[in-house]
């Protein structure tokens, strides 16, 4: 009885002393062309990426005429311990959004009597991994998806990540 008792002991702390001893990184995809740690820089630079990406897909370059975008804090979920204002979150990508598409795509609002052909809904969520200093660096991912509201079929979907700085409130305010 004793053996087992010592053998589970040694075997835990065997676990937990690997867990303990791997290393941390942040993800590879963090910050591929996105500034590092300014919330504001790394949203514009995310939709300046997204505006392309959005309007190079096979179903946009096929839509006859300019697609009509709802980007709308209706859409958008917050799934990580961070506070991020979801409306506040849509407003700026549809802003940047806007400015980046050059007029081939139209990101509107969720506005009465205004028609829409797609809708882009968000999912973000956050984690926070040791940096090397031994300071915790925190990442926001922001998952992505395009629907076609005639047919609720998904035309396009992505994802993008980038650290935050611990000392700016992401969109949260």
């Amino acid at each position: 009885m004793q053996t087992r008792t010592l053998m589970g002991v040694l075997t835990l702390a065997f676990l937990l002393a690997a867990c303990a001893t791997g290393s941390h990184s942040p993800p590879a995809a963090v910050n591929q062309g996105i500034p590092r740690g300014n919330p504001g820089q790394d949203l514009a630079a995310m939709c300046k990426r997204l505006a392309p990406e959005l309007s190079d897909s096979g179903f946009i370059k096929n839509f006859k005429g300019t697609p009509r975008v709802l980007v709308d804090g209706e859409f958008f979920s917050n799934e990580g311990a961070l506070a991020v204002n979801q409306s506040v979150l849509a407003t700026r990508m549809r802003v940047e959004l806007n400015k980046t598409s050059r007029g081939r795509m139209l990101f509107t609002g969720n506005i009465p009597g205004t028609v829409a052909d797609l809708r882009l809904g968000a999912r973000t969520s956050s984690f926070s991994l040791p940096g090397g200093d031994g300071q915790v660096q925190t990442f926001m991912r922001v998952f992505l998806q395009m629907v076609d509201l005639e047919t609720g079929v998904n035309v396009w979907s992505g994802s993008y990540e980038f650290a935050l700085n611990p000392a700016d409130g992401m969109i949260s305010r």
